[in-house]
């Protein structure tokens, strides 16, 4: 399935219409249409960003997965602080 997506760019009064297929995106498509650098979506693929065997990203996998890694983060300064308040040096 492709979807036509509007992107617009912070440069230009122009708008950028690209046909995105959200289950194959290449890392540039993801970047321009998150807002980011295709260097920040680069490195979450070698962090661990599911791809199919082309290298495309699927956007609610990608989704999905920027999700868990918030909830990790999330858990660990929680754990961290516990641990703080434990030991007696947080009160």
């Amino acid at each position: 399935m492709t979807t036509r997506t509007v992107i617009s760019e912070n440069s230009s009064r122009d708008s950028l219409i690209a046909t995105v297929n959200p289950a194959a995106a290449t890392v540039e498509q993801l970047a321009k249409a998150l807002g980011v650098s295709a260097e920040v979506v680069r490195r979450h693929v070698q962090d661990g960003v599911p791809t199919d065997a082309g290298g495309r990203v699927n956007l609610v996998q990608y989704a999905a997965w920027l999700n868990y890694r918030l909830m990790q983060a999330d858990q660990a300064c929680h754990g961290e602080a516990e641990r703080s308040r434990e030991a007696g040096h947080g009160d």
